[in-house]
């Protein structure tokens, strides 16, 4: 046979195997995801349960059992276990849909279900008798008439042992004379037998419920993208109440048992400071409370990492602990790394101030330049970055509302590192009338960091509740007599963080209970939060490989004021073996800002060449002392430039016009892309000019009298705050003093 015959039979022959498997289903890309069905120690609104008794399953079907009234009850099916799995057949009709109850009526418990099985009606007890087999039924009670007699249909599962080994399931009412409703299975089916609530305990013992929860694996090809990687945990302001002067620290001992009961095991636990009742800081002896605090935590989770930083409280004026003393005792520095992680770590920074001081809600500069610091050593780390602090970041209500000092500074350094990490900014400080409570904000969304004035962000703004919004010394005027107290639980995955608040409430009873929800209550006006947020990574964990491209961009603020002074770094990414020199240009907008200085970015193995011959163009040539340029994030050069004074209101760009390399061996030329950056330059304002003239005189002492004792609320007040120079939210003798001596 030829070559060219032999060759097209070749072909032909593949051409008939393709088209015959063109035909044939690709069985693994078609195959269902697994299913399991495993012991389930706490019930989760949501989610799907197999209800076993006695060794049957609960099935949605007419069971042929003899009742005391005539009733229809349900069948029963045999299930195999092993392993703590349900390994035998497993029908749909056996699959039941587990809701949260939301009823007023519920009776003493409130971890009730509403449970359907498809598109059926609520389970429910169909009978009214109070001996004998009571029916069950799916078809009594629906959405229109749930809420007229829930008891008969809002399922509790609960524990029935000290040691929470043995669960019932059962029906209850409000009226405590009333009867306790509980299931059994049996061969023949399922019945709900009635005792009263004095003997619930006793007769729940005898019959024993398991729930199995359904359970259905990723698709196939795509291992692992569900499962948590890690789980933390954040709290603020446990403001334990005291005996004497030792800490109780109520709530944490009932909200720990809670978590864990529902599998959360957290790595780390994590705390944004005050510690203490308010206000009682200087009464305590903090390595007493330190002792005390580490064995709570370490009753319930051993294992976990504990790591901590300062509140205000923890400061007081009158006492409290030093920062010195906080580091002997909690083994932390009030700001820094606290832990890391493999694909995550936190970052803290504490309360500095007191009460009354000068520090209250105040961001220090140097704390803000270690944050700096420290998010420019992580860029291309691909790690979470959790920042914990004290203090929010927007004007928060505390009496009033109020500006967090230096809040846009902290914002502005968060942002300049947004594109690259994943940042996630968690706050305490929690006022009880502060509808920022329980509310998590994204990238893309504003702050408003001052009266009027927002910024966007790009990095996750969560608040992490508060641990204890009540104590047996409850002041009047908190609004809530009992509870709420509240945590955020963060789950890491591949490609999402998960944020869960929980909530405590009957901290000091026999029955803790714990939910899970985000709303608040303020003035009796009830704002909805959802309860759990995903966030999708920038950077997913073990996700893709970085790019082949090489790119030069511009990295620096993107926001500075009339008069000030700024620094932009010139950054390579380089991702290509070789590159011994580079030619680099940087065009800016010389009538917004003027060019101070441009150096090496610490390079000391490389020649450079600086060139500023032109308005507007900086060209800077470098060449390598014989070494090729690492790979990776290379800071090149930094320029300093000021913002013109008659700039403000404007914005102006930066970009690299050419960003050309010098590849050895071979001395070929390569162009990289590039980025710029757009910065706007703020209207300055000093203080005393109230009507923004440009000069402090008569005309600005004359609105604030003019508007004197006019406060906040007032219907001037859009109008007359301008005079509030101390923003105390009054015009008062202290404004006018203050604006009547720059009267020149």
């Amino acid at each position: 046979m030829k070559k060219a015959s032999r060759s097209l039979a070749i072909l032909c022959c593949i051409m008939i195997i393709f088209q015959v498997f063109a035909f044939v289903p690709a069985v693994s890309a078609i195959e269902s995801a697994e299913v399991t069905y495993e012991l389930a120690t706490t019930v989760e609104a949501g989610e799907k349960y197999i209800i076993v008794s006695n060794g049957y399953a609960l099935t949605n079907k007419v069971a042929n059992v003899s009742t005391a009234y005539g009733g229809i009850s349900l069948a029963s099916t045999p299930v195999t276990v092993a392993d703590g799995k349900i390994i035998s057949e497993v029908t749909d009709d056996m699959i039941w849909d587990f809701a949260e109850g939301t009823s007023a009526l519920a009776g003493p418990y409130t971890t009730g279900f509403f449970i359907t099985n498809g598109d059926s009606k609520f389970l429910s007890r169909a009978s009214s008798g109070n001996s004998g087999v009571a029916p069950l039924n799916t078809s009594t009670y629906d959405a229109s008439n749930v809420e007229s007699k829930p008891h008969y249909c809002y399922w509790a599962f609960e524990d029935i042992s000290d040691d929470g080994t043995i669960k019932s399931m059962f029906l209850f009412s409000s009226n405590p004379s009333d009867y306790v409703f509980f299931l059994r299975g049996a061969a023949a089916g399922f019945d709900c037998p009635g005792v009263p609530q004095s003997n619930m305990a006793s007769s729940l013992a005898n019959y024993p419920v398991q729930l199995y929860k359904v359970t259905e694996a990723g698709e196939p090809g795509e291992p692992g993208d569900s499962e948590i990687l890690h789980q933390l945990l954040f709290m603020s302001d446990t403001h334990s109440d005291l005996t004497g002067s030792v800490p109780n620290f109520t709530n944490l001992r009932a909200i720990l048992p809670l978590l864990k009961a529902e599998n959360f095991s957290p790595e780390v636990i994590s705390f944004g400071g005050d510690y203490i009742m308010d206000d009682m800081a200087y009464l305590v002896n903090w390595e007493n409370v330190y002792s005390i605090l580490i064995d709570v935590l370490s009753t319930t989770y051993p294992e976990a990492a504990y790591v901590f930083t300062t509140g205000n409280h923890d400061k007081e004026v009158n006492g409290g602990i030093s920062e010195a003393d906080f580091k002997r005792i909690f083994g932390f520095d009030r700001v820094g790394v606290s832990y890391v992680g493999d694909d995550y770590e936190i970052f803290h920074i504490g309360a500095q101030g007191n009460t009354s001081g000068v520090d209250k809600e105040f961001f220090y500069e140097d704390d803000i330049q270690a944050l700096d610091t420290y998010l420019a050593s992580k860029v291309g780390s691909g790690k979470v970055i959790f920042i914990q602090t004290h203090w929010p970041l927007h004007r928060a209500y505390n009496w009033s509302w109020r500006n967090i000092t230096n809040a846009d500074k902290m914002i502005d350094t968060l942002n300049k590192y947004g594109d690259d990490l994943d940042i996630v900014f968690l706050w305490g400080h929690n006022h009880y009338t502060d509808t920022n409570r329980h509310t998590i904000k994204y990238r893309g969304d504003s702050i408003l960091y001052a009266d009027g004035q927002s910024k966007t962000i790009k990095f996750t703004y969560a608040n992490v509740g508060c641990m204890n919004d009540f104590y047996p010394t409850q002041k009047p005027y908190k609004e809530t007599n009992v509870g709420p107290g509240v945590c955020l639980s963060v789950s890491i995955l591949k490609d999402k963080l998960v944020f869960t608040y929980n909530r405590l409430t009957g901290a000091n009873t026999d029955n803790p209970v714990l939910t899970h929800d985000a709303n608040i209550t303020i003035s009796g006006t009830l704002y909805t939060n959802p309860a759990v947020v995903e966030i999708l990574l920038l950077n997913p964990i073990g996700g893709e490989e970085p790019s082949d491209e090489t790119t030069v961009f511009i990295e620096g603020t993107e926001q500075v004021k009339a008069g000030d002074e700024f620094t932009l770094i010139v950054i390579l990414n380089n991702s290509i073996e070789g590159v011994y020199a580079g030619d680099i240009i940087l065009n800016y907008d010389d009538s917004l800002f003027e060019l101070k200085s441009c150096d090496p970015a610490g390079n000391p193995d490389m020649f450079f060449y600086i060139k500023h011959d032109q308005p507007g163009i900086i060209r800077v040539i470098f060449a390598t002392q014989g070494i090729a340029v690492k790979e990776g994030r290379i800071p090149l050069f930094n320029v300093d430039f000021i913002a013109k004074d008659d700039a403000a209101g404007k914005s102006g760009s930066f970009t690299i016009t050419k960003a050309d390399f010098g590849i050895m061996p071979g001395g070929q030329k390569y162009s990289a892309t590039n980025t710029g950056i757009d910065i706007f330059v703020e209207e300055t304002w000093t203080v005393g000019d109230v009507n923004r003239d440009g000069v402090i005189n008569l005309g600005d002492l004359a609105i604030c009298v003019y508007y004197y004792m006019v406060s906040e609320g007032d219907p001037n007040w859009s109008i007359a705050k301008s005079a509030d120079v101390n923003n105390d939210g009054v015009i008062d003798i202290l404004d006018l003093t203050f604006i009547a001596q720059l009267v020149p």
